[in-house]
């Protein structure tokens, strides 16, 4: 699967609450992605905040219990089928134009193909 980012919209999202404030994410229409540098990371809609989320890069995943841990230490908590959201689309396009990342060297990846 191929996930566009387009440019017509400005860079207008916020940064996440500390991980104190804010440990647990849940997503729903979820997806994970690679990065170049071969990190891994999730982007999904939350569903306690009810905005699209992109996270920290994956450190460790359990399979079973679908709950992963970023390198930010917030735990994520996957539910339903993969998918997309145009509100986490959204905010996986501009992460990609704040990092200066194509949109064409991510490749988007299934669960099995992480590593934990």
């Amino acid at each position: 699967m191929k996930i566009e980012s387009s440019n017509n919209f400005s860079d207008c999202i916020y940064c996440p609450a500390p991980v104190d404030c804010e440990p647990d994410v849940v997503l729903s229409e979820w997806f994970i992605f690679e990065l170049p540098d071969k990190t891994h990371h999730f982007c999904g809609f939350n569903e306690i905040s009810k905005h699209g989320r992109v996270s920290s890069d994956i450190k460790n995943f359990d399979k079973e219990k679908m709950i992963g841990f970023t390198k930010s230490n917030r735990q994520y908590k996957l539910i339903g089928e993969f998918g997309t959201n145009s509100d986490a689309l959204y905010v996986y396009a501009i992460w990609l134009r704040i990092n200066k990342i194509e949109s064409s060297d991510v490749k988007i990846i299934s669960i099995e193909d992480l590593n934990g």
